[in-house]
Formats: structure tokens, C-alpha cells, sequence
């Protein structure tokens, strides 16, 4: 009889293989032992068993984890996931107990437990990430950041924290993401765009950490900060993303953080990559969440059309019968005799300029002016 680890690592293989096909309701699980320790500050012993406990259940999840990749044959699919997936605990620990607690070490707090993973859970979620990253067609990304300071935003700092610290989180979510090198331009806000559409990027992740002095506070004894060669600095870190063709916002990311050290410079610069690696998980998911509506739901495409008024009408009528995929077509006017169109496609634009080409428009002459993820222009003609 199979002893219960050996029935554990079993089904690890069995889930990342796509051959176990669970009963209803069944579900596959490994049990773990960990430990997570953390700092006892102002001796407050309740919140650092708290955090040792955390730290426990991420090292459980990484454990699960690690049990499917060393069973894998897609081995860097899920060699790159921390945090991103290790922090969401709840939902792959089914359950746990504390089987060992107190102090390690002078002001150190460390929890043991032991914990039943669910596997299948965690594979599920691994794998659907990379599953809808390829869906969506692996769109080139571009990270660029930069670091200023409050009182003069338009000089660049040039520390590179802000990029270096985005690029790794999204490596950490998924090592299908496509991070196109962000070089070593010098860029203003209103150039990021045009620097992103000539490395041939379709998607631009733009960060800036606005560096402040945080004022100087008291220290028990009397002593400020400043008087033991400790300085603090505030990061606010804004991140936006955008699609490069259409200029869209996806979203805006914020998060502040402090730092100090034993100069501004410094303390800014840890500031700084902080606020960015705090904010990386959160681009991974918005990430994510635009791209599956976009595969999922449909995605909008912008069409633009130079033609008489006539064969805009026939255009409007006929485009959604000559191509595959499209759920809507909405004229958004004419102007100059070039009329807008809104898609609502399931398919992104090359796919549906090359079904144009394939089917062309009858009589009507086409021309592909120029295509990209999310716009098409054409011109007809008799």
C-alpha cells in the first residue's frame, strides 16, 4: 500500500500531467510542515506571531508549489511565481494548525505549522495565468519609470528602481509575459507613448515616484532622527497602464511608501522600489483582468475607413458579414471622408485584416493602410 506521501507527490504528477480526473467533489491535497518567524517590535508579541503565522502559510504554498514544478515538464511555466501567488493564501491552504510558537531568538517570533494544501487549486490557478496570457497573444510589454523629486517633477533622477522593480514583478507573476528592454532613453511623460510604439511594444507600463523629505521625528531619549545620521523620504508611486496604439488607460496604480537610511538619497531609492514592488502585483492583475475581457468578452478594435459616403454605408453593412468574429459594428462619424468604426471583435485586428484580404469587399477595391492589435485603417475605392 502506497505510504501517504508517496499517494501525495503522486497526484501532484498526475494534476500537472492533465491525467487525474478528480470525482466529484474529491480534491487533491499535500500536507506540509513550515516555519515563518518575525520581528517582535515595541514587544508586541501578538502582532509578530501574527505575521510568523503569514509567513508560515506563504512557506506552506511554496512548498505545495514547489511539488508541482519539480513534477513538471513545464518547469519554467511556474518557476517564476512568488508573491504574486504565495500571499493569497486563503485560498489554497484548506486548513492548518499551530504546532509550535515563541521566541527563536532574542526578539524574534517563530510559528510552526503543519497545513493541507490543495493542489489542484494551485495548479488550476498557475496554469490559467499562463493559459490567458497566450490567449491574449503574449502582447509586448514595455516597463518604463523614473524617480523624482517633488519640487522639480521634470528632472529625472535616473536611478532606474522603478522600471527594474515592475519588470520583476511581472517576471515573478509569469515567465510567458513579453518584456520587451527598456534602454537607456532619456524620456519625458508626453514621449513615453511614441518611445513605446518604436521598440514595438503594445503594451506600456509607465511609473513615477515623486520623492519627498519626510519631516524629522523624535526618537525615545529626546534625539531626532537627523541627529543619529538617519534620514527619511516619502514615495508616492504612480503607475499607468496603457494600451500604445489607442492611448487607452487601462488603469491607474498608486501606493506611498517611506524608507529611511543614512542619507535622502538613499532612503529615497529604497522609498522608491518599495512603492513599486508593492504595486506590481496589483499591475499583474489589472493586467490580466483587461486582457481576459478582452479575449473573453471581445475586444474592441478601431477601424477607420477613407471612403465616399457611399461605400461607407455598404462598409458598415457588409464588414461584419465578410469577417468571422465580429459581435458589433458601431459607427463613431466621418470626417474629412475618413469614417471611424468601433468593433466589437473576438478576434484581435491582424487576425481580422487578414480575413479582409482573404474575402475582400466584391467590387470594392481594398486597401490596409496600416494594423495593429487594437486598430485597423483601410481604404476603399472602385
Amino acid at each position: 500500500m502506497p505510504n501517504p506521501a508517496f499517494r501525495a507527490w503522486l497526484a501532484g504528477l498526475l494534476v500537472v500531467a492533465g491525467l487525474y480526473t478528480q470525482p466529484a467533489g474529491a480534491v487533491v491535497t499535500q500536507s506540509v510542515k513550515a516555519t515563518g518567524t518575525a520581528a517582535i517590535i515595541a514587544g508586541d508579541r501578538a502582532n509578530a506571531f501574527e505575521q510568523a503565522k503569514k509567513a508560515a502559510l506563504r512557506e506552506a504554498v511554496e512548498q505545495a508549489a514547489g511539488t508541482l514544478v519539480t513534477t513538471s515538464t513545464q518547469v519554467e511555466d511556474f518557476a517564476l511565481f512568488s508573491d504574486t501567488v504565495f500571499l493569497q493564501t486563503a485560498g489554497y491552504v484548506r486548513r492548518y494548525r499551530v504546532v509550535s510558537q515563541g521566541e527563536s531568538e532574542p526578539g524574534t517570533y517563530q510559528v510552526g505549522i503543519e497545513a493541507e494544501v490543495d493542489l489542484g487549486f494551485l495548479h488550476q490557478q498557475l496554469e490559467a495565468r499562463n493559459l490567458l496570457i497566450d490567449a491574449a497573444g503574449s502582447p509586448p510589454l514595455l516597463c518604463l519609470g523614473k524617480e523624482v523629486l517633488a519640487e522639480s517633477k521634470s528632472a529625472d533622477l535616473g536611478w532606474g528602481v522603478v522600471a527594474e522593480e515592475l519588470e520583476k514583478g511581472l517576471k515573478d507573476a509569469s515567465s510567458r509575459f513579453h518584456l520587451l528592454s527598456p534602454g537607456g532613453d532619456r524620456w519625458q511623460p508626453e514621449e513615453a507613448l511614441a518611445l513605446a510604439r518604436s521598440r514595438g511594444a503594445e503594451v506600456l507600463v509607465l511609473g513615477q515616484a515623486t520623492l519627498r523629505p519626510v519631516p524629522d521625528a523624535r526618537v525615545p531619549g529626546g534625539n531626532q532622527l537627523r541627529d543619529l545620521g538617519i534620514q527619511s523620504a516619502r514615495a508616492e508611486v504612480e503607475v499607468r497602464l496603457l494600451w500604445v496604439d489607442t492611448g487607452e488607460v487601462v488603469a491607474v496604480l498608486n501606493q506611498n511608501t517611506r524608507a529611511a537610511a543614512g542619507s535622502f538619497d538613499a532612503a529615497g531609492r529604497k522609498a522608491a522600489r518599495q512603492g513599486a514592488a508593492k504595486v506590481a502585483p496589483q499591475v499583474v492583475r489589472k493586467l490580466l483582468k483587461d486582457w481576459q475581457e478582452r479575449v473573453y468578452a471581445g475586444r474592441l478594435v478601431q477601424v477607420q475607413v477613407e471612403a465616399t459616403t457611399g461605400q461607407l454605408r455598404r462598409f458598415e453593412r457588409e464588414f461584419p458579414q465578410k469577417v468571422s468574429g465580429i459581435d458589433q459594428l458601431r459607427s463613431r462619424g466621418v470626417a474629412g471622408g475618413v469614417g471611424r468604426f468601433e468593433a466589437r471583435a473576438r478576434h484581435e485586428a491582424f487576425q481580422l485584416a487578414r480575413e479582409l484580404s482573404a474575402s475582400g469587399m466584391g467590387d470594392l477595391n481594398v486597401e490596409i493602410l496600416g494594423v495593429t492589435v487594437n486598430t485597423l485603417s483601410l481604404k476603399l475605392s472602385d
